[in-house]
């Protein structure tokens, strides 16, 4: 895919400080993301345009690197979870997050099998 708008684009961005740009055509992804659950038509979308694929993961990939930020899934029964961190926090610090309002009071236990 080529776009006339691309090139002022990158120079507005390259002369405000550079930075990372990612083109991508919403029409497109929309028209992707309606194909979801019609395995055979979005098969046959996907192969008029060789080789393109959604942009969308790597917009949060970039998204989180530019940001400093990590993440972690926990998963139980019925959901799966994302849970979002700064680069470098500590344990305590991420489980703050997830049990929001104990971390100044988190302890750290040790288990141990001794039988003495």
């Amino acid at each position: 895919m080529s776009c006339f708008r691309l090139v002022p684009i990158s120079e507005w961005v390259k002369s405000h400080g550079g930075g990372q740009i990612i083109p991508m055509s919403v029409e497109w992804e929309q028209q992707l993301w309606e194909l979801r659950e019609k395995p055979a038509e979005r098969e046959a979308f996907l192969g008029e345009v060789a080789g393109l694929k959604s942009v969308l993961p790597r917009i949060v990939k970039v998204g989180y690197q530019v940001l400093n930020l990590c993440y972690y899934f926990t998963a139980g029964e019925t959901e799966v979870r994302c849970w979002t961190f700064p680069a470098g926090a500590l344990a305590p610090e991420c489980a703050g997050i997830i049990h929001s309002g104990t971390f100044p009071t988190i302890n750290l236990f040790q288990i141990s099998n001794d039988s003495s």
